[in-house]
Order: structure tokens, then sequence, then C-alpha cells
């Protein structure tokens, strides 16, 4: 058997790496390389496939022989001056974004478009919404606060948030109007996602440039009747025309209050979307990695 060592950003965040979304993706993929037949190992793999999204202290642990990159977030490492000789040791490089494929000047090895995934799958809900807006996210990022600050202002939402830091970022004023929870296990995204009839995602710009959709996305959509709505993102037409976008603030909360009044409409919305977004699952990410592996490496 093939042995596969699975690296990601969160390997080195020790006893906090489940609260990092590349966390599950690389367990999940893990998951799926195993029913293909592969041996999953933490090292000396005759495989290496990377999610790359940081530089060191991972690029020390790529050993094998055989390299692969799946480049899913932050694109701007692609203009520090390192970049053009690291990426020389891959075999073949899959992005999630069209526009990298359509800028070789990056590259100088094959490259392609691969986007995805979820593991997820759908659970209905057990009973009607009880929060307007749920949001699940760390308080790191200016617009996600600035954001919800501004739905909590307005005083006419029920709202839930789950994520570290909100408690510094919220006043006590703020944190008293919501329902708040720091962590909610990955494993009932749909519990947490189902209790909320809309959400929104807000990402880093550099993604947001290149058209990079993150795997939460896709994990909303898969498990949940939640509505998501994304900042306007080259990305997301590749999955499903269906996805509500934004660009301004105030235009995203003009379409949390039409949502939000018109449920069916939006529930019409997400099952389109579910529907995209089981044609890129981790399963099928996988399999077709898997295909130029074996070309590379019978």
């Amino acid at each position: 058997m093939k042995k596969l060592h699975i690296l990601s950003p969160s390997d080195t965040s020790g006893a906090n790496a489940n609260l990092w979304q590349d966390y599950w993706v690389k367990k999940d993929l893990e998951r799926e390389f195993a029913s293909l037949g592969y041996t999953i190992v933490s090292n000396n793999g005759d495989i290496d496939l990377f999610l790359f999204g940081t530089w060191s202290p991972h690029e020390r642990f790529l050993s094998a022989p055989y390299k692969f990159m799946w480049f899913f977030s932050h694109p701007r490492l692609l203009t520090e001056p390192k970049w053009m000789s690291f990426q020389k040791q891959f075999r073949h490089i899959w992005t999630v974004s069209k526009k990298l494929t359509l800028e070789p000047s990056f590259f100088s090895v094959p490259v392609s478009l691969l986007i995805g995934g979820t593991s997820k799958t759908y659970s209905p809900p057990s009973k009607d919404p009880e929060y307007d807006i749920v949001l699940m996210g760390n308080a790191s990022k200016p617009r996600r606060v600035s954001i919800m600050k501004e739905l909590i202002k307005k005083k006419k939402y029920k709202i839930m948030i789950a994520g570290g830091g909100w408690n510094k970022k919220l006043t006590t004023e703020e944190l008293d109007r919501i329902t708040y929870v720091p962590y909610f296990p990955n494993e009932q995204y749909s519990e947490f996602y189902n209790k909320g009839k809309v959400t929104f995602f807000a990402g880093h710009p550099d993604m947001l440039e290149y058209g990079m959709v993150p795997p939460r996305v896709y994990d909303i959509y898969a498990c949940s009747d939640c509505l998501c709505m994304c900042e306007l993102n080259a990305g997301l037409k590749e999955i499903s025309k269906y996805i509500t976008n934004f660009v301004y603030d105030d235009e995203l909360i003009c379409k949390i209050d039409y949502y939000i009044q018109n449920r069916d409409e939006s529930l019409t919305i997400s099952q389109k979307v579910r529907e995209a977004v089981y044609g890129n699952t981790l399963k099928i990410v996988a399999a077709e990695m898997n295909k130029e592996i074996k070309q590379c490496h019978p």
C-alpha cells in the first residue's frame, strides 16, 4: 500500500488544532484516501499532500519522494520571494482558484482547478429555527465584527454566535443581546446551522481577489437549511449560480431582512445550492487527486 502523509496549517496548533477548519478537511481527506487503499501516516510517507495555506514549519516536514499540493487559501503567499523555488518540488498543484490556473507565471509545475469540498451530509431540522441569524467563526476578521455589531445595534434580530474572541470584540451590552458560545463541535454543524434562518460569510481579501471559496461555505449548504450569504467572490459561480452574495454591508442587511421574511424562497435556494455542493465533496476531491497521483506514482 502507498503511504500518504497529509500536512495542513493546523498541524502545529497542538490541542487547539480542532478549532481550525483545515484540521477537519485533513481528517476527512485522510478517511477518503484510506478508503482508496492508502495507508495514512504522520511522517515518512511515499507521498506528501500539502494543504497549503502557510509556510513554516510545515515545509521542513515535506520529505516524501512524491509531493503534491492543494492550494486552497491565502494566495497572497504567491507574491513572496520564496514561492517560485518552493513550488518546484511538487509533482502537481491543485487549486480552488480558477484565476490562478490562468496565471501560469506563478507556477513551473502542472497546475489544475480542483474545487471543493465537504464531507457533511444533510440533516433536516427537527423544529423551526430558533434564531434569525447564526454565525460560526472567530472574531479575528474586522469586517465580520463590524457587520455583526451593526446587526446587534438594530435590536431586531435574534442572534447566536459560536467562535473564539467575540467576548473581547463585543461590549457587555452587545453580548447581553445575543447567545454566545466560544466553541461548537464540528460534528454538530447541522444542529448549529439549523438553529438559524440565515448566516453570512466574509472572507480574507486575498481569497476574494482570487476566487477561493472556503470549505465552510460548502459545509453550511451541505448540512443544513440555513441560507449562507457570501461576500462577492468569483469562485462562487464555480459552485452554483444560486448562491446569494453581497458587496456592501447595507446590501447584506437588506438581504438578511428579505430572506428572514421569505423563508420558502430561502429554503429553495439552499436546496439548489446543496445539490450543487454534493458534486464537489471531499470524496470526489480525493478521487480526482488519486488519478493524478497514480500517473506519477503507479
